[in-house]
């Protein structure tokens, strides 16, 4: 009478009712509150134990108060006796409602989180990026100047070389002290690219703990 396209299963054990949720997905679970094999308190706790969200909702004959306020605690949505049918529609609408609403929730609350991560990310990047582009740029200098210092220490030492000028051996060792302490400086930036890739390393490793 409500509209609805109705797909039910029917379960009475622990066993059914945990198969039940695992074979596939759905919609809201109503249970009656005293089964042969199988209570509505203890159908409650395996649903739980599932982590499943699911409404669920307790239909039973007549119970004490005190029995109704056991199973809203326990997590029940509603509790809705049997000679009062006629609120299981209302209490059914209500609660698949609240379960979209729950479900676009987490949506949001999950695109967010990944909103949060990326912009995260991108800050973490653009940070990491500076601080090896600085040492990066020292080690790409000095190799430049060093080959540049290279090729005019072999090129005034050639005899061979019309052009080329005759170079003292003094001369000659100065250029190669230059370009000694170019490649020092150079190891010692590269040294410093290695550390950062190191210290981002230990970050992530942190991170998936």
């Amino acid at each position: 009478r409500g509209g609805y396209d109705v797909v039910h299963g029917r379960v009475d054990t622990a066993e059914a009712l945990a198969s039940a949720l695992d074979r596939q997905e759905w919609d809201i679970i109503l249970c009656d509150y005293m089964m042969p094999r199988f209570r509505a308190m203890a159908a409650l706790a395996l649903v739980k134990k599932k982590k499943v969200d699911l409404p669920f909702i307790v239909i039973s004959g007549v119970v004490g108060e005190a029995t109704v306020v056991e199973a809203l605690r326990a997590g029940a949505h509603d509790f809705v006796a049997k000679d009062k049918l006629a609120r299981l529609l209302p209490a059914i609408a209500r609660e698949l409602r609240e379960v979209a609403s729950r479900a676009e929730r987490k949506k949001m609350e999950d695109q967010l989180l990944i909103s949060d991560r990326m912009a995260s990310v991108g800050a973490l990047a653009a940070g990491m990026a500076h601080q090896i582009n600085n040492p990066l740029a020292v080690v790409m200098a000095n190799l430049d100047f060093a080959q540049n210092e290279l090729a005019n220490a072999l090129g005034q030492g050639r005899p061979d070389d019309p052009t080329a000028k005759a170079a003292s051996v003094d001369w000659i060792l100065a250029r190669i002290m230059e370009v000694k302490e170019l490649t020092q400086d150079a190891r010692a930036a590269a040294d410093r690219v290695r550390q950062i890739v190191r210290d981002l390393k230990i970050f992530s490793d942190s991170g998936d703990e």
